[in-house]
């Protein structure tokens, strides 16, 4: 992250302070880690979101799954998974990809439930994505939804971080060179099931540590300049 961007964030943090009420969102963005923090050294909450597709104004979360890294651990113990109960009927393609039938989506929780426990996970914890439009246009929406407002959210996102140090890998013929699950083969982690919330979340921690071990470059710079 460049300084005028840098300056951006803290401007941009320091006003949604300010105005920020008591809602959910809140949690989170009250008790934002110290983003001078080696990188190394930051904790994280590794985050994924499965959705009905790419448009957070008509798709919708199927599930939201969440673990922590601590001193580049990944404490898969203590991941989280949530189904999410939506009021739209999901396509045949929807269920065979992600394995969410109308019945355990009928049994999921709403939204309004499981975004305060993510932002409470969060609390202390930068956001740790693999392309976060997803994640930061869905929450967005969700958050404007239910509370009529949403926070700025530092990410830091494995795929953004891989097209900056990898930037050659979308000239060797692969045409989704910085897909998850191809880049975790490029640093020689084993296969996790795919389009799972949580296994994702796992798999892009996994990744996030690999990267900073085959960079130590990054271990010690900043949490500022990995954020996206």
């Amino acid at each position: 992250m460049d300084l005028l961007a840098k300056l951006l964030w803290i401007w941009r943090l320091k006003r949604a302070r300010r105005t920020c009420q008591d809602i959910p969102p809140c949690v989170a963005l009250k008790s934002l880690p110290d983003f001078t923090t080696p990188a190394q050294q930051q904790r994280y909450l590794a985050v994924d979101f499965e959705t009905t597709g790419l448009n957070p104004k008509r798709d919708a979360i199927l599930s939201i799954g969440w673990v922590p890294i601590e001193n580049g651990r990944v404490l898969a113990g203590q991941g989280d998974h949530h189904i999410i109960r939506i009021d739209q009927p999901l396509s045949e393609e929807s269920i065979k990809i992600h394995g969410i039938t109308h019945q355990r989506m009928a049994a999921g929780q709403s939204l309004e439930r499981v975004l305060p426990q993510l932002f409470e996970a969060l609390a202390g914890r930068v956001a740790l994505v693999h392309f976060a439009p997803i994640e930061r246009r869905f929450l967005a929406q969700a958050c404007q939804h239910l509370w009529h407002w949403a926070p700025p959210l530092p990410m830091v996102d494995t795929l953004a971080l891989a097209q900056r140090r990898l930037p050659q890998a979308s000239q060797q013929g692969d045409p989704n060179p910085y897909r998850l699950y191809n880049l975790r083969r490029r640093f020689h982690l084993p296969d996790r099931p795919p389009h799972h919330a949580l296994e994702d979340a796992i798999a892009t921690a996994e990744l996030f540590i690999a990267m900073l071990h085959h960079f130590p470059d990054w271990q010690q710079v900043s949490t500022w300049d990995l954020l996206s």
